[in-house]
């Protein structure tokens, strides 16, 4: 039973180092709009529609609908923003999708819908990492995109869904300590006359997460699971065992592991 006992004990306290607070965050600003316009004989009229938070901490799930509607009781057109949105202490997540509609009943309308996330943050420590980001968009003025940079330096890792395009980029591997922004926006138009609707959407949906650099299979908990496994693709030479992330896969990789593991 006492063994028993201390094995436990090892185990929660490592995940507990695992799931410790490793994405400082310094600012955020979550945004959704929507707005339409329409023009016709003695008719000149738009909606505006938007919320923000610049929390730097948790969910945020939020909708704007800009739907318009004439004088007359004719549609004009509507513009819809959603955003689900999460920051934590070791991920960052966001489902974001901007629709735009003209309902083809006036000389011209036009409607306006987007998303954005962006937040900026520190890692005052090396982590291991895990992106999954996707953007597209119709063909038209309309634009999505996903990008992970250093503040002060170049993109690491995008997804750019504009014009139309589609694009998904999935990454794993190592994050030195320093200064982060991940930005995802999405922007949809539509345009239309009489008996011309038109209609547009654009989306961005990603995750970025961050673990303990003892967390080999990168699911929130440190064990001697991670160690064996580690150990396994250390001795095949497997890129995942580059511990030190220079490219290569040799003694000094074991070395530091096993020395960060005995640190803790």
């Amino acid at each position: 039973m006492l063994v028993r006992t201390l094995t436990v004990s090892v185990v929660l306290s490592l995940s507990a180092l695992a799931s410790a607070q490793s994405i400082d965050v310094t600012s955020a600003l979550r945004l959704v709009e929507g707005e339409t316009h329409g023009f016709d004989y003695e008719y000149d009229d738009g909606v505006l529609v938007s919320a923000q938070t610049p929390a730097t901490s948790g969910a945020w799930n939020e909708t704007r609908v800009a739907d318009q509607v004439d004088y007359w009781g004719f549609a004009v057109g509507t513009a819809t923003a959603d955003e689900q949105s999460a920051v934590d202490a070791d991920a960052l997540t966001f489902d974001c999708e901007a629709t735009a509609s003209t309902a083809g009943n006036h000389f011209s309308a036009d409607a306006r819908a987007g998303c954005s996330f962006e937040v900026h943050f520190q890692l005052l420590e090396r982590v291991r990492y895990s992106a999954d980001f996707f953007a597209q968009s119709t063909l038209g003025y309309n634009t999505a995109s996903v990008t992970l940079a250093l503040e002060q330096g170049p993109t690491l890792l995008a997804a750019d869904g504009d014009y139309g395009a589609s694009e998904t980029t999935l990454a794993t591997g190592w994050l030195a300590p320093g200064d982060y922004v991940l930005r995802a926006s999405t922007e949809s138009f539509a345009y239309g006359t009489h008996a011309q609707p038109d209609a547009h959407v654009s989306s961005c949906v990603g995750a970025l997460h961050v673990y303990h650099p003892l967390d080999y299979h990168m699911d929130g908990d440190v064990t001697r699971r991670d160690r064996r496994d580690f150990r396994r693709a250390w001795l095949i030479g497997h890129p995942s065992a580059d511990f030190d992330d220079n490219g290569v896969v040799n003694a000094a990789d074991w070395a530091a592991y096993w020395a960060a593991w005995l640190a803790y």
